[in-house]
Parts: C-alpha cells; sequence; structure tokens
C-alpha cells in the first residue's frame, strides 16, 4: 500500500516538472519575487491544505507569493498601489451598501464601462456581505485580492472571492467553488516543491492562472454546465466550468491555455470539490 501510494506521488512529481519545464517561464520566475511596494509583506508557506481552511485567501496568497495588504479599504494600499485603492474603496463600500451578486466578470458584453460590481438592493441582509479588511496583492498580472463574506468572521462555504485587474478599474467575483477550483490548481503545481522548483511554480501559476484582465460574458451558460467563467491570466486565457457528476458530488474544471498538456493542447485539470451550499452554484 505504501509502495503504492509513493508511486503515485513519485509520478505526481514528474508530471508536475513536465507542465512546468512545458510552461517556459523558469527565466520568468524572478520577476515572481520582490513586490514593488513597501507597504506590503510576505508570508510563509503552510504545511497541509484544506481547501476550506479559514484563511483559504491568505493560503491561496502564500502560494502564489503574493504580498500582505494590512487596511486593504483603509489606506492600506499605498506607493504604487496608490491609484489601485479608490476604485477598490469604491468596491467594499458599495458592497456594504447594496450586497453583492457573484458573476464571472463585472461587466456585460458591448458596455461601453463597467459597472463596479453586479449589486442587487432588493438582497436584503439576508446576503449582505462584508468586505475584509485585510487583501493581498501580486505585481505579475497585477492583481489585488479582497475576502467578501455573510459571516462578521467569515465562512469558507460562503465566502467569495474580488480579484481586482486593470488598476481596480474591472474585477472579478468568484463563487465558493471558483476560488476552491483555482486554490486547488495552485496548489497541485505548488506543493511541496523545493526551494527553486517553488520560484517556478509560483511564477507559472501568476502568469497562466491568476486573474489579469476580464473577458465580456453574455451570461448563459454553455449546455451542460452549472456554471462558468472565462478570464484573462497574463499568458493566456483561464476557462473554468463547474459540472455535477452522476452522484450529485460537484467538480471544477479548469483550461489554462498558456500550459500545454501532454498532447500539446492546453492543460486541462478536475478537481472534486466541497458541496456547495444552496444559492452558490
Amino acid at each position: 500500500m505504501e509502495s503504492s501510494a509513493a508511486a503515485a506521488s513519485a509520478e505526481q512529481g514528474s508530471g508536475r516538472r513536465r507542465l512546468l519545464k512545458a510552461a517556459g517561464v523558469t527565466a520568468l520566475a524572478a520577476s515572481a519575487g520582490p513586490l514593488i511596494s513597501s507597504c506590503i509583506s510576505f508570508g510563509s508557506s503552510k504545511a497541509g491544505f484544506d481547501v476550506l481552511a479559514e484563511d483559504w485567501l491568505g493560503r491561496l496568497a502564500v502560494d502564489i507569493g503574493a504580498g500582505f495588504v494590512p487596511k486593504i479599504l483603509g489606506g492600506g494600499l499605498t506607493g504604487t498601489w496608490a491609484a489601485w485603492e479608490p476604485e477598490v474603496q469604491a468596491v467594499g463600500e458599495q458592497v456594504l451598501e447594496y450586497g453583492l451578486v457573484a458573476a464571472a466578470a463585472s461587466y456585460q458584453a458591448g458596455g461601453s464601462r463597467p459597472p463596479r460590481i453586479f449589486t442587487d438592493s432588493a438582497m436584503g441582509d439576508r446576503y449582505r456581505y462584508i468586505p475584509g479588511r485585510e487583501g493581498y496583492a501580486h505585481p505579475v498580472p497585477p492583481v489585488v485580492f479582497l475576502r467578501v463574506s455573510r459571516e462578521r468572521y467569515g465562512d469558507p462555504h460562503t465566502d467569495m472571492m474580488i480579484a481586482f485587474v486593470d488598476h481596480a478599474t474591472k474585477h472579478i467575483v468568484f463563487k465558493p467553488w471558483a476560488w476552491q477550483a483555482l486554490s486547488l490548481f495552485v496548489n497541485y503545481l505548488t506543493a511541496n516543491q523545493d526551494p527553486a522548483n517553488l520560484s517556478v511554480a509560483r511564477a507559472v501559476c501568476v502568469l497562466t492562472l491568476i486573474p489579469a484582465g476580464t473577458q465580456p460574458q453574455t451570461g448563459r451558460i454553455p449546455g451542460g454546465l452549472v456554471d462558468f467563467y472565462n478570464y484573462k491570466s497574463r499568458n493566456g486565457n483561464v476557462k473554468m466550468a463547474l459540472v455535477q457528476e452522476s452522484n450529485g458530488r460537484p467538480t471544477g474544471v479548469i483550461t489554462a491555455s498558456a500550459i500545454p498538456g501532454g498532447d500539446g493542447r492546453p492543460l486541462v485539470k478536475s478537481f472534486k470539490l466541497p458541496v456547495q451550499p444552496n444559492g452558490m452554484m
């Protein structure tokens, strides 16, 4: 049994090394290093992985090498990030005032300028979301992350993640299943890496999986899918789909166009997800 597990682990490690090499970003690993503002500091790697960990956003940030931003809605974005602060602040205030409706991207196809966020004043207090006091930022896409929660202290089952791009003039609101699938993919590439390979793995993540832009959406869900997202990474496009297995278990499927698979086509990975609360799919 132990030898089988060891063999499976070795095979997975070999597969990840092929993916990292194929992505061709070794020379760019340095760009995922020091952040561009002194107001941001690094965390440290954590052992183990639980997609529903209380500090799920912090863990995702550590996995990609993002920096911690205290008081993100209270002047925490300074230096080079200062230009992002007004838009991030405005979204946080709007979440508090109106509530939040999750969407694949915060603008509609053909619109001249995207609204700051999809809101619905009729949602009432029951679905009011609270923006987190802390956030994270990474200069390579570049991107700023904000956690929003129904509960005061957060709940990984219903928390959502806002990824701000384009100087925070656009953003993507990730439903729980979407950030969970993204976290699992990032963990697949970065877990148990030695320091040299970890730098490369983080570079692959920030260049090929982490949002760097949005794409217009019609809001229609393709046949056979429960939900879906399309967005731009620094080096390509990312497609995320939520499918429901015959046993009812949700599965997240991610296609990363900038990571070639074994057949030369874009890499596609599937991840079993936790049972999703009502209204979260």
